[in-house]
């Protein structure tokens, strides 16, 4: 489906949800009409605090009345209450395949341990299908974002540092115990992983591959990482969230900055200013995400990030780098914890 297919589908009364059928009646413009491209987007608000706050039931197409549901899925809060995303089992199909590809060479089988959130976070059943298709089980230590934020912003360190241990005491058991390929963690993580020289050559010795993502990773940071620490295993990150429901895959690297392209075009970028206006090739903003497929419409979604805006030469696909937290959102102060 196109652009204008996709917003006939999602404003239809036949095919499109309660919540974008009530909204269009209030609009000031015909969106199927004036909006011809992602661009055009910009014109429709940002439905994320609905999503925060509305049944979940509001934003299911009508057209996809019968098709599966993976689940529903929660924001991990970091900037407020969180959203809700209700997210389709044929789009993690086509989420995987775009991030991993249909066929999964041999020498990538294995299991997986992903020491990150699962619960009501859809990280984990992304992860769970990616080590599916790499022909493993996944292994996994449930990391609380919430706990462990509101452990960082009350200034807990003793009680955030013995949380930490807790989760290296459960994936060190796993490393020691399975046969473990690839590793999912958070930045913080594979911090405290590289503290202890037996973890390390443990893990160059067993591990194939380490997927980082969830936080900042500084670049020293992360060439300390990749040719001091890990330097058997190939380090690659990833840049997503709930509300643009998947991740942006790292396709290139310039001057070692890891560049990650969105999963276009159903997943689209921009990085804007202060005003909110698109920012030239090369220059920083703040991140702005947009998703529109069959299978949900959010579009205009401000990250808590600041990035690199970078124009693929051949696509054009808008793909970001250099990506940092924002300090605070409104009168909300931004604590990232371990994730």
């Amino acid at each position: 489906m196109n652009i204008k297919e996709l917003l006939e589908w999602h404003f239809s009364e036949e095919t499109g949800s309660p919540y974008w059928n009530d909204l269009r009646s209030r609009l000031d413009f015909d969106p199927i009409k004036e909006i011809h491209d992602v661009a055009g987007l910009r014109l429709l608000p940002d439905p994320s605090k609905d999503m925060s706050m509305r049944p979940y039931e509001d934003f299911l197409p009508r057209g996809l009345v019968g098709e599966r549901l993976a689940g529903v899925y929660e924001s991990g809060g970091t900037s407020g209450r969180p959203k809700r995303v209700a997210v389709y089992d044929k789009w993690l199909e086509e989420l995987i395949n775009w991030r991993m590809g249909t066929e999964v060479p041999e020498c990538e089988f294995g299991n997986t341990l992903a020491v990150i959130p699962t619960g009501p976070h859809v990280v984990g059943e992304i992860n769970r299908r990616r080590a599916s298709r790499r022909h493993g089980a996944m292994f996994s230590v449930d990391l609380d974002p919430r706990w462990a934020k509101r452990l960082a912003a009350q200034n807990e360190r003793q009680s955030l540092t013995d949380y930490i241990q807790h989760l290296l005491d459960q994936a060190l058991d796993i490393v020691e115990t399975q046969a473990i390929r690839h590793l999912v963690a958070t930045p913080p993580f594979l911090e405290y992983l590289a503290q202890n020289r037996d973890h390390q050559d443990m893990l160059n010795d067993k591990l194939v591959s380490i997927t980082w993502g969830g936080t900042e990773m500084d670049l020293d940071t992360l060439i300390y990482l990749r040719d001091e620490v890990f330097p058997d295993v190939r380090l690659e990150g990833s840049y997503g969230n709930t509300m643009m429901l998947g991740e942006a895959k790292q396709i290139d690297s310039i001057d070692d900055a890891p560049l990650f392209s969105p999963f276009d075009p159903f997943i689209a970028f921009d990085v804007v200013d202060e005003e909110g206006e698109s920012v030239q090739n090369l220059e920083q903003g703040r991140v702005l995400a947009s998703h529109i497929s069959r299978y949900a419409l959010i579009p205009n979604i401000k990250e808590r990030d600041f990035a690199t805006k970078v124009i693929h030469p051949s696509s054009g696909t808008v793909c970001v780098m250099s990506v940092h937290p924002i300090s605070t959102v409104g009168n909300t102060k931004i604590v990232e914890g371990v994730y």
